[in-house]
């Protein structure tokens, strides 16, 4: 087995609990789990009985000839702090739910079976670098860092490197830049077929030009924009719960935050009245 250790740190509060649902635990199962997620979603494979073959090899299935997962992880070297946040930054509301606090350290161990190595960790740093882990983690909560960036070049270095790893399907265009609006660069396009698979997938990314001394701010510039166009598009509980198809996370360059936002395709049931455009309406007002 191929073992690496990643110094991680929380950039915004990280609600993840145990057993109960509400005593903060760092939780092995959800940081695998967020793995599979964005392996999958980059990974836009057409064919779904490869998809699945190839995705077991990785974590594991339970279909016939598949296993357990190659993929172990460790949380060690932590006594996190925790406290309790509201969910809706944006908002003076009394409601609060028990949370790590951010600037806390722990170690994470990914071990693997080889020659798969690479693939892993590829998988994990995209699930740092374009989503978060817990509750609310569609909404910038649950960031963490793994590395430090000096500027945002290497960011999207590190975006290429990982995908390129993992996926021959999604191109890296550094070409395109200030797509929607001047603060804007696109870093990631790909056009899908609408009569591929239906898993969400990645459409665009969108690294912010627009930078924050605080991880706050953006926050509740995310929180806000997500309330100005509450949408079924941006994900619903009711009548059924539907996972939002864009997902905004923050990342930390040079003691500076930036927020990261990620577009899936949208499927949604047939019986659910939505509104496509306020998925481009909440990415620009967050970018900006």
């Amino acid at each position: 087995m191929y073992s690496v250790s990643f110094d991680l740190e929380t950039i915004t509060p990280l609600f993840m609990a145990g057993a109960d649902g509400r005593t903060p635990e760092l939780r092995p199962p959800s940081f695998k789990g967020m793995m599979r997620f964005w392996w999958r979603a980059m990974r836009m494979e057409d064919d779904i009985q490869t998809l699945s073959a190839n995705e077991a090899i990785l974590f594991g299935g339970a279909a016939e000839g598949q296993g357990k997962s190659d993929i172990a992880i460790r949380i060690s070297d932590h006594n996190l702090k925790s406290n309790l946040y509201s969910p809706l930054p944006h908002k003076q509301a009394r409601f609060r739910i028990p949370g790590f606090e951010a600037r806390q350290k722990f170690k994470c161990i990914i071990s693997v079976r080889q020659p798969y190595q690479n693939l892993a960790i590829s998988a994990f740093k995209l699930s740092i670098l374009l989503g978060g882990f817990g509750k609310r983690s569609r909404r910038g909560f649950g960031a963490l860092s793994y590395r430090e960036f000096k500027d945002l070049d290497e960011v999207m270095e590190e975006l290429e490197e990982a995908n390129n790893i993992i996926s021959s399907h999604v191109k890296i265009d550094k070409n395109i830049s200030k797509k929607k609006s001047k603060h804007v660069a696109t870093v990631l396009v790909r056009d899908v077929n609408q009569n591929t698979p239906k898993y969400p997938r990645v459409q665009e990314i969108y690294l912010g030009h627009s930078e924050s001394s605080s991880p706050e701010s953006i926050l509740k510039k995310i929180g806000r924009a997500a309330h100005r166009y509450r949408n079924n598009a941006l994900g619903t509980i009711r009548p059924q719960r539907v996972a939002s198809p864009v997902i905004a996370t923050i990342v930390e360059v040079n003691q500076k935050f930036y927020p990261v936002i990620t577009k899936l395709t949208s499927h949604f049931p047939s019986s659910l009245k939505y509104n496509i455009n306020r998925q481009d309406d909440f990415i620009n007002e967050v970018l900006q």
